[in-house]
Parts: C-alpha cells; structure tokens; sequence
C-alpha cells in the first residue's frame, strides 16, 4: 500500500489563533450572542471563528476560548475592530489572552498520516 496518499500536507506557513478568557457563568447567554456578532464581522477570513467552552465552571467562572485558523498577517487590527463592534470586552471577568500556533510541516521530519 502506499502511504504517502494517506500523508497529510502541512504548511508551515499558516498560522492560528487561541484566543481565552474567564466570564461569570450569568454571562454565558451575551458572550455566546456577542461572539456570533464577532463572527459576523469576520467574514473576510477564510475560515470562521468557534467558540469553545471548559465544562465546569471555576469560582462562578466559565473558560472561553475562541480558534482562529488560517489566519491572515493582518488578524490582529481585523481582529481589533470586529471585537469592539461586537460587545464582548464589556461582560469578561478576565483580559483576553492570544496564544499564536503555526504548523509542524515535513520540512520538520513531522509527517500526519490521515485516517483511512
């Protein structure tokens, strides 16, 4: 068999976005609607934004964090606008905290091999 159809390409290139914050379990309903306002202001980029959630809440706080992939050089004043447009810096208990990850490409000897 031939493995390298099963080889997932990788570009290294590409870059992600975690983006994570705490808001009060009260809260939950207006981040959920202010982020679909988000999303509705970030249709330029090629893949849309989710929203996650922890399952337990700690000391009434729910963990947010949202994914952005593929994003553009540009992401973070794209980002900025759509983020004052949609409310969402009025209802967090925390600062939003962006954590940045790019690919491991097979320039790196990583190879993923996709399921058959």
């Amino acid at each position: 068999m031939d493995s390298s159809k099963y080889r997932q390409r990788i570009d290294p290139n590409k870059m992600d976005c975690y983006i994570y914050y705490k808001a009060a379990i009260e809260h939950a309903q207006q981040i959920q609607t202010c982020f679909a306002c988000l999303q509705s202001n970030l249709t330029i980029l090629a893949m849309p934004p989710r929203l996650q959630r922890r399952p337990q809440a700690s000391n009434s706080l729910h963990t947010w964090m949202e994914i952005y992939q593929d994003i553009p050089e540009n992401f973070e004043s794209i980002l900025a606008v759509a983020v004052s447009a949609s409310g969402i810096l009025d209802v967090l208990a925390s600062d939003r905290r962006l954590e940045y990850f790019s690919n491991v490409g097979e320039e790196d000897g990583f190879q993923v091999k996709s399921r058959p």
